[in-house]
């Protein structure tokens, strides 16, 4: 009877050939899972702050000295949810608008909108370097319903 041969260190051999791949491809899920956490944060955070403000009182809305309250409310409701995500969320741009332009009272708006922009960095020090820091943008328009 023949004896097999032993394998030697085969399998230690080919682990070390695709250990580098598949950390590689375990790094590539790992931003891109982060980056749809973070997209799917922002999504929410807009809808919250763009509820509220197609809720606001119809006096406030069409009063300039009013709408900055509500627009104060809007934001702090925006940086309260997107502060889940830690210090990533200090660099957001956020932009409130009321008919398509900038919220300045003096007429009701049909529809708000707001627009959360972020930019996401690459945190997988020695994997993939490369990635761009890539910018998400989340929006959300409502029918204003104010009263």
């Amino acid at each position: 009877m023949i004896r097999p041969r032993k394998q030697g260190g085969a399998a230690l051999l080919e682990l070390a050939l695709t250990l580098p791949v598949l950390l590689t491809m375990l790094a590539y899920l790992v931003f891109y899972g982060r980056l749809l956490y973070t997209y799917e944060i922002m999504q929410k955070a807009s809808r919250d702050a763009t509820r509220y403000l197609s809720t606001a009182s119809a006096t406030n809305m069409h009063s300039p000295a009013l709408v900055g309250q509500e627009i104060a409310v809007t934001q702090a409701i925006l940086q309260s949810e997107l502060g889940t995500m830690g210090a990533a969320a200090s660099g957001a741009f956020v932009t409130i608008l009321c008919n398509a332009t900038l919220c300045n009272g003096g007429v009701l708006p049909t529809t708000v909108t707001v627009v959360v922009e972020l930019g996401v960095q690459n945190d997988l020090p020695g994997y993939v370097n490369d990635f761009p820091a890539p910018w998400l943008i989340a929006s959300q328009t409502m029918r204003y319903a104010g009263n």
